[in-house]
C-alpha cells in the first residue's frame, strides 16, 4: 500500500480500491491468498506475474459493505501488531 501517486512498468499490476473495496481489507485478503494465487494463477517463464485478464477472473469473496470490510481489516491489523510485538 503506497498511499501516494507513483508510476509502474508493464511488469507491475496496480489495484485501485473504490467505494466498494477497502484498501486495508484488500491488503489483508492478499496476504492470506497471495502465495496460493501466485502459484495457481501467475504466468511467465522468467518472471511470474499477473496480467489484467487474470485479475478479472480471480476468485474473490468479500463482505458486501465497506464498513464490515473495514472492521475485519482493523481486527486483522491489530492481530498482526500483537503477533509482531510477541515475536
Amino acid at each position: 500500500m503506497l498511499g501516494f501517486d507513483t508510476t509502474v512498468n508493464q511488469s507491475v499490476m496496480a489495484l485501485f480500491p473504490n467505494e466498494k473495496l477497502d484498501t486495508k481489507f484488500l491488503f489483508q485478503w492478499y496476504q492470506k491468498v497471495g502465495e496460493e494465487y501466485g502459484i495457481s494463477y501467475t504466468q511467465g517463464t522468467k518472471q511470474q506475474s499477473y496480467n489484467a485478464e487474470l485479475i478479472k477472473i480471480l476468485p474473490f469473496t468479500l463482505p458486501d459493505n465497506v464498513q464490515e470490510q473495514q472492521r475485519v481489516a482493523e481486527l486483522l491489523l491489530k492481530l498482526d501488531d500483537l503477533i509482531a510485538a510477541n515475536q
